[in-house]
């Protein structure tokens, strides 16, 4: 139980760190650097959010971490345009994603109304 509580906390820590990072990337889209480097970035570190709550069976932050990954890969094969209605809901996004990675034990019961 105690290996348990240790890989969790370090779960949490590992993905608050991609999560500033996906907010450094989103920023630096809303003012106007769209660059293949910013899509790839953002979605690898969804992608790493989204297995390691895999893992811990935090669903709704795989969720929320696939959809994400799922528009960075859009964005990544050129099939959608970044403008900043997406950049906002995004940023909405990860602070969603954030709130839930601070709390994942209650992760489940977060209300998406928040």
């Amino acid at each position: 139980m105690e290996q348990d509580t240790a890989l969790l906390n370090e779960f949490i820590v590992e993905a608050k760190g991609h999560i500033a990072e996906m907010e450094a990337g989103l920023l630096r889209m809303e003012e106007g650097e769209i660059t293949d480097d910013i899509h790839n970035g953002i979605f690898r570190y969804a992608h790493s959010i989204k297995g390691t709550a895999s893992f811990f069976q935090l669903n709704w932050i795989v969720q929320l971490a696939h959809v994400i990954e799922n528009l960075f890969n859009e964005l990544r094969e050129h099939r959608l345009q970044v403008n900043s209605e997406m950049v906002d809901v995004l940023l909405s996004a990860t602070d969603m994603l954030k709130e839930m990675i601070q709390h994942p034990k209650d992760s489940e019961k977060y209300d998406s109304k928040h």
